[in-house]
C-alpha cells in the first residue's frame, strides 16, 4: 500500500487512526494524541505497522520524539510536516523510503538516525530542519531528493554514502555552514546547482568517472555540464573552461562577486536561471552556436546593460532578463529572434519574450502579429501604465504582467483564449482590463491584489 494514499475503510486504535493493508498490515494515517514523547507500537489491533502515513503527524506541536518500530518500511509524505518541537527521531532498520518533506520545517530536531538499507530520501524531506549540525547518511542510500536537505543552516558536516547515485536540484541549498563536501565515485546524477546560496567547496577523486572539480567550479564529464560555480568566490572574471556545452540551470545563482564570463565555442545550452541574481554581472559573452537561453537565465542582474544574442538562438525561455536593465543586440537578419523598441520577439513562434525592464516610456502598444505574450514578460516593469495588446493575441501567459504596480489599464482584444496563472497579480493601480467573451481559461490567482478592478473580472479567475 502506498503510504500516500487513502483508503475509504479507516479504522481506530486508540490515538491512532490507521487503514488496513494486505497480509495483516497497518499504514497510519493519522496520530490524535497530545503526548510528547511517542513510541509508535509494532502492532495495531493485531496488525504489524508498516508505514507511516502522508501527513499523519503534520502540525503536532507536543510531539518532541518518536520512535518507529520494526517493520515500518516508508515515512509517507509530509509525514512529521512542521512539527516544531521534535527534536528527535528513531527510525527502524528496514525503512527504505523518507518521503517528500517528510520532517519539513521540524526546525528543533537534531537527532535522527537514518538507518543503513535506507535508499530513498525524497524531495524537501529535511528541509528547514535548522537544528542538524551533523549527519553521516547511511550505507545503501541512492537517491538524495530535490532540496532533501536545504536551509539546514547549522548543518557543517555530512558523510554522503559511496554507492549514493543521484543528488537532486539545490538538495543542499542555504547550508551556510557546509563548507565542504566529498562527492562518491558512484554519483552519477546531479540536478540543478545543490549548493545555491551555500559555501560548499565540493571535492570529487580525479578520477572520478562522472564529476570534475576545477578551482571550486563543480563539472558533468559526460554531460558537459557546469553544475556549480562557488556561491562565495570573490573572482570578479570567469573564463567557462572549454570542452563545456552546458551551462546548468541556476549554475551562478547570486554569485556576489563575478563581473565577467567568458563561454567557449561549443556551448550550446545556458539553463534557468544560470546567471541569475548576479547583481554584480556586467559582461557575457555568448558565443555563436548557443541554442537555448532557458527561463530567467539573466534575471536579476542588475548591472547587466547589454548582451548580443548569436543567430544560433533559436529557444529562449521564460523572460531571460526579467529585473535586468539590459539592452539586447541582435543582427537585423536573426533567423529566429527579432527586436522593436527594445521589445524582444521570437520570429518564428510570434511570441514577445521580455519588454525592456526599467523603460521610462509609460505606455505600450504591443507589435500586430504577437499571438502570444510570454511568461514573466512584462514582470516588474514599474514605470509601465498602459498597455494595448494586438487582434490575433491568443494568450497572456503565466505572470506576464505581475508587479506592474503602476499599470491602470489594459485592452485586451477579441479572439484572445487563455489569460495565466497571476498574469496580472500585483497590479494593484489596475482599474480597467475588460475581458473578452473569447476567453476559455483565465487562471489561477491571475488578479490577485488587483483591488481596485471591479469584482466581475477578478472572479473570473481560477
Amino acid at each position: 500500500m502506498s503510504m500516500n494514499s487513502t483508503s475509504e475503510h479507516i479504522l481506530q486504535s486508540g490515538d491512532y487512526a490507521y487503514a488496513p493493508g494486505p497480509g495483516g498490515t497497518a499504514v497510519i494515517v493519522r496520530y490524535g494524541g497530545t503526548a510528547g514523547r511517542v513510541a509508535v507500537p509494532a502492532l495495531l489491533d493485531g496488525r504489524r505497522v508498516t508505514g507511516i502515513g502522508r501527513m499523519a503527524f503534520a502540525g503536532n506541536a507536543a510531539l518532541a520524539s518518536v520512535t518507529l518500530p520494526p517493520g515500518v518500511t516508508e515515512v509517507g509524505d509530509g509525514a512529521f510536516f512542521g512539527c516544531e518541537s521534535l527534536a528527535a527521531a528513531a527510525l527502524p532498520e528496514g525503512l527504505a523510503r523518507i518521503g517528500a518533506s517528510a520532517f519539513y520545517g521540524c526546525a528543533r530536531l537534531v537527532s535522527v538516525n537514518l538507518p543503513k538499507g535506507l535508499a530513498e530520501i525524497g524531495d524537501s524531506a529535511f528541509f528547514g530542519c535548522e537544528a542538524f549540525a551533523a549527519l553521516v547518511l547511511p550505507e545503501g542510500l541512492l537517491r538524495i531528493g530535490r532540496y532533501a536537505f536545504s536551509w539546514c543552516v547549522r548543518l557543517a558536516s555530512l558523510s554522503l554514502p559511496e554507492g549514493l547515485v543521484s543528488i537532486g536540484d539545490g538538495a543542499f541549498s542555504g547550508c551556510a555552514d557546509l563548507h565542504h563536501l566529498r562527492l562518491p565515485t558512484s554519483v552519477s546524477d546531479v540536478g540543478a546547482n545543490p549548493f545555491m546560496g551555500a559555501p560548499t567547496r565540493p571535492h570529487a577523486a580525479a578520477d572520478h568517472p562522472f564529476l570534475a572539480v576545477l578551482d571550486g567550479v563543480l563539472l558533468h564529464r559526460t554531460e558537459a555540464r557546469v553544475i556549480s560555480y562557488p556561491h562565495d568566490s570573490e573572482a570578479e572574471d570567469y573564463a567557462v573552461p572549454a570542452g563545456v556545452r552546458a551551462v546548468g540551470r541556476y549554475a551562478f545563482h547570486c554569485c556576489r562577486s563575478l563581473i565577467s564570463v567568458t563561454l567557449p565555442h561549443g556551448v550550446t545550452h545556458v539553463g534557468d536561471s544560470a546567471f541569475a541574481g548576479c547583481r554584480s554581472l556586467a559582461r557575457v559573452s555568448l558565443p555563436e552556436g548557443v541554442t537555448h537561453i532557458g527561463d530567467g537565465a539573466f534575471a536579476n542582474c542588475e548591472r547587466l546593460t547589454e548582451i548580443a544574442l548569436p543567430d544560433s538562438v533559436s529557444e529562449v525561455g521564460a523572460n531571460p532578463f526579467m529585473g535586468s536593465p539590459t539592452r539586447i543586440a541582435l543582427s537585423p537578419d536573426h533567423p529566429h529572434l527579432g527586436l522593436m523598441d527594445g521589445i524582444l520577439f521570437h520570429r518564428t513562434h510570434q511570441r514577445l519574450i521580455s519588454y525592456p525592464y526599467g523603460a521610462d516610456g509609460g505606455e505600450c502598444n504591443v507589435p500586430p502579429g504577437i499571438r502570444d505574450v510570454g511568461a514573466e514578460a512584462f514582470a516588474g516593469c514599474a514605470a509601465l501604465s498602459y498597455v494595448t495588446l494586438p487582434a490575433g493575441l491568443v494568450s497572456v501567459g503565466d505572470r506576464a504582467f505581475a508587479g506592474c504596480w503602476r499599470l491602470l489599464s489594459v485592452l485586451l482584444p477579441q479572439g484572445l483564449l487563455s489569460i495565466g496563472d497571476g498574469a496580472f497579480a500585483g497590479c494593484r493601480n489596475l482599474t480597467t482590463c475588460d475581458i473578452p467573451s473569447s476567453v476559455q481559461r483565465v487562471g489561477v490567482n491571475a488578479f490577485a491584489e488587483c483591488a481596485l478592478l471591479p469584482e466581475a473580472v477578478t472572479r473570473k479567475a481560477g
